[in-house]
């Protein structure tokens, strides 16, 4: 959520236009060109939903190939006019279709450098959103933007579907997309899709995309030969005009039958082998291609271990796992502050920080790099900290983060702490950091915490901190990840919906993770699903998993339906063999547990 304000919507300057939605510019300065705001005005129960997944999405995904959604506000007009949706966004300058034109209109082909690292973005975003287990469906030339500096982003993901495992695969044979790109698994009913090859539809319409790129032309027919057949003939110009590679890679996207396309991963390896010196990888590692940061600074010694971005924020991720220990922390950290102080980088918006898998991290690493976000990072806005696997973390590194919240980074919008799997936290170290949070950050709007596989957390401090929290005004997304929490019991998730929900009453987006969680009964999830309703009447968008909760019995499915009748869109996830009922209920969806999921914590 942002806090909008009409002033700045610049009616007069349309960036853009759709069916459903206007874009328009949005600054507060006449010199001000970083921002945009996409109006949707709803009224039917579909374009809501759309452009809710749209939102969901869009803060979800954070990749340099993707154009993310910023902020977002929602007001509700009376019940026969519908909702207005409000997205902010940065300001692109056109589409890649804009640019095609300008070529076209000379008599010029595109270059092939400019192909190819077309190509590369979209390959690297869309192996991205696949990773995460997220089909965009709706790649075309003019869902490509680019910006002031020439760089493009794949946007427009609303359509874009999250398929967890077990999902049905029905959603491939649904209208989404614009049907010139759709590939013939989206419209042929009667085609089987291996689980392996849901994602593939989305390579076919980027083979279109980049086939179109090089001989300005699309196949007008429709039907899969149609365009089989116009691709066939085309690649031998392709071929003259750009090389065999290209004509190859494009050739093996367009084929009709999914299990024979390429993998965006399997692609953008061919892009890195065959186009290295375009790309300007030639001399950087493997282990630095498979990060989806896209610019990295290797001068120091330090930076060969971790990844390091830095432009309006600081992104540092581990590579070499096993070099990073709490002297390592305390070295890179230092250099970092120096740095920064070099570029004046002071004053930075955005730090993200990532030591999944440093299993020699202790609490020690932790308190510096505290001690380093109270020293020199005044001005966040959105902090991301990620501990995960780092075994050694005990309460002791949380009660040092509500410390930092207590005294600095007051005015954090956003915030993300992934504690997965640190085995020694219990109840003290997390509800001292959750009332921490909630007692001192208040202009907190984006707030995720995942606690996942740890085992020492029970329902004790869901109900210390019902005391402590305030009522969070600005909290409007909200993710608590409690997986494999073996001792989160019924008394603790009614807890949750009757002490907690309460004051999280502007929350629009509500994401909770209670898979594992064996000893939670209908009792519990009735509770909490009452609770939901009751206390959160601005919600559009719910999302809980109940996978593995084995004493979930009966027809709960239907109880939850008619419950959360009044949510725009919400998902409620289960497992086939915990209910009687194996059919799909309208959202609800009872979804088979992976072999991952179910060897998760052995």
């Amino acid at each position: 959520m942002f806090r909008f304000d009409p002033k700045l919507l610049k009616e007069d300057e349309i960036l853009g236009r759709t069916q459903n939605a206007t874009v328009y510019a949005y600054s507060k300065y006449p010199q001000d060109d970083r921002w945009a705001v996409k109006h949707v005005h709803a009224t039917d129960s579909e374009t809501i939903g759309r452009h809710v997944g749209e939102i969901v999405l869009g803060f979800s995904i954070d990749h340099p190939s993707l154009l993310p959604i910023k902020g977002y506000h929602i007001e509700e007009q009376d019940q026969h006019k519908g909702w207005n949706i409000f997205m902010k966004m940065p300001r692109m300058q056109g589409t890649l279709a804009d640019i095609m034109k300008t070529y076209r209109d000379h008599n010029d082909y595109m270059p092939k450098k400019q192909i190819i690292k077309y190509f590369y973005t979209l390959v690297c975003g869309l192996e991205y959103l696949h990773e995460r287990k997220i089909a965009h469906r709706d790649i075309k030339l003019t869902n490509i933007l680019f910006d002031k500096k020439g760089d493009i982003k794949l946007a427009d993901i609303g359509i874009g579907k999250y398929i967890p495992d077990g999902e049905d695969m029905n959603f491939l044979t649904t209208k989404a997309g614009t049907q010139m790109y759709a590939a013939p698994e989206m419209t042929d009913q009667s085609m089987s899709v291996r689980k392996k090859d849901i994602y593939k539809a989305d390579c076919w319409s980027l083979g279109l995309v980049i086939l179109e790129l090089c001989v300005f032309k699309h196949p007008i027919r429709k039907a899969p030969n149609d365009v089989i057949d116009f691709v066939g003939k085309e690649l031998t110009n392709v071929e003259e005009r750009y090389g065999s590679v290209l004509k190859n890679l494009i050739y093996c996207m367009i084929q009709r039958k999914p299990g024979q396309r390429k993998s965006m991963s399997e692609i953008k390896e061919i892009l890195q082998n065959e186009f290295a010196e375009i790309l300007g990888l030639a001399g950087l590692s493997n282990s630095v291609w498979n990060l989806h940061a896209m610019k990295w600074d290797l001068r120091r010694d330090w930076k060969k271990t971790i990844g390091f971005e830095a432009g309006k924020g600081l992104e540092i991720k581990a590579l070499d796992v096993n070099k990073v220990d709490d002297k390592f922390v305390d070295y890179f950290m230092e250099d970092i502050k120096k740095k920064l102080k070099d570029r004046k980088l002071e004053s930075m918006r955005s730090f993200k920080l990532n030591l999944e898998n440093c299993s020699q991290i202790t609490d020690q690493g932790v308190k510096k790099v505290i001690k380093s976000l109270e020293s020199s990072f005044n001005d966040l806005h959105y902090l991301s900290l990620n501990f995960s696997n780092c075994h050694l973390i005990k309460d002791e590194s949380l009660e040092k983060a509500s410390d930092l919240f207590k005294t600095k980074l007051k005015q954090l919008e956003e915030l993300s702490l992934d504690f997965e799997r640190c085995k020694l936290i219990t109840d003290k170290g997390v509800g001292g950091l959750f009332s921490s949070i909630g007692s001192n950050l208040n202009n907190i709007q984006n707030l995720s915490l995942n606690f996942k596989g740890c085992p020492q957390i029970t329902d004790k401090w869901i109900f210390v901190i019902s005391f402590y929290l305030p009522h969070l005004e600005n909290l409007t997304d909200f993710s608590l990840n409690l997986k494999n929490c073996k001792s989160i019991t019924n008394k603790g998730i009614s807890n949750l919906g009757e002490l907690v929900l309460p004051k999280l009453s502007n929350l629009n987006i509500l994401s909770l993770d209670l898979s594992g969680c064996d000893e939670i009964e209908n009792k519990g999830v009735q509770i909490l699903a009452h609770c939901v309703e009751k206390y959160l009447s601005k919600l559009i968008f719910l999302s809980v998993s109940l996978l593995g909760c084995e004493k979930l019995r009966g027809n709960i499915d239907e109880e939850l339906k008619v419950i959360f009748k009044s949510i725009v869109r919400y998902q409620v996830a289960f497992e086939k063999s915990q209910l009687e009922k194996d059919e799909i209920v309208g959202d609800l969806q009872p979804i088979a547990e992976s072999e991952d999921e179910k060897n998760d914590e052995t």
